[in-house]
């Protein structure tokens, strides 16, 4: 099983969107998918339309050691949900969430950990648990400023745990993306300045409906897979079945 933490340190770049989206476009190109809801907000929970009134545990129960997964209905993957519980868990350690996991792998070909996006114990955590690190950006100065930050942290936290960073591969998806403006274009220049992450060819599109499949508690690709959008998610998993080196089995 891979392990993917999703992560940004800014809010509003469509990143639970981002996770529950690509899990569901895989699952359809046949892979066995979870989802981890490692945000306290539970976004991605919501999302898959689940409502705080159902009492999931989720991953506060898995780091408890009891193991509660919300098996995935239509078009999307499985879940093991999120919420305020989890940022009440007593960390003993960075390695609780990669522990927790591990009876798991068997299970699934892919494990997509959405992040909280704050500086916290829960990040570290996730970005100590996952092989890899994949991080949506938007063309915005401060969200190309915290790519940095977070890239750091990240670099920081594995060379602390005695790990060459370098060997981490980071992986950077331009979301939210609005090919028409300047500032895009200097984004995308900006980023193709580092060798540090890898950015992806295929960008997810500023548009309407992607919120609005969300606020159906639907993926875009069914709630409107004809719509660019869809198109753009369906891309998305292709390449990341590529890029990831994914396979049913894994």
């Amino acid at each position: 099983m891979l392990k993917v933490a999703v992560a940004s340190q800014k809010g509003g770049v469509g990143k639970s969107t981002l996770v529950i989206t690509l899990g569901a476009a895989l699952k359809a190109q046949g892979l066995s998918v979870l989802i981890v809801d490692a945000d306290p907000q539970g976004s991605a929970t919501y999302g898959m339309g689940f409502t705080e009134a159902q009492g999931l545990a989720g991953l506060a129960a898995l780091l408890a050691g009891r193991l509660e997964i919300q098996t995935g209905s239509g078009p999307w993957p499985d879940l093991i949900a999120g919420g305020e519980a989890t940022a009440f868990h007593a960390w003993q350690s960075t390695e609780d969430l990669r522990k927790a996991l591990m009876p798991l792998a068997p299970r699934y070909d892919l494990c997509l950990i959405d992040c909280p996006p704050s500086l916290s114990s829960i990040l570290i955590a996730a970005i100590m648990s996952a092989d890899r690190v994949f991080i949506p950006v938007q063309a915005d100065p401060l969200v190309l400023r915290g790519l940095g930050k977070l890239v750091h942290l990240i670099d920081s936290t594995r060379l602390g745990s005695g790990e060459n960073p370098g060997a981490y591969p980071v992986d950077v998806v331009r979301s939210r993306y609005r090919a028409q403006l300047r500032l895009t274009a200097e984004a995308d220049q900006l980023l193709a300045t580092s060798e540090r992450w890898q950015v992806w060819q295929t960008t997810i599109p500023e548009q309407v409906s992607i919120a609005e499949a969300a606020g159906h508690g639907q993926p875009i690709i069914t709630y409107s897979s004809w719509s660019t959008a869809a198109r753009a998610f369906e891309n998305l998993a292709v390449e990341a079945i590529g890029r990831w080196q994914l396979k049913e089995g894994r």
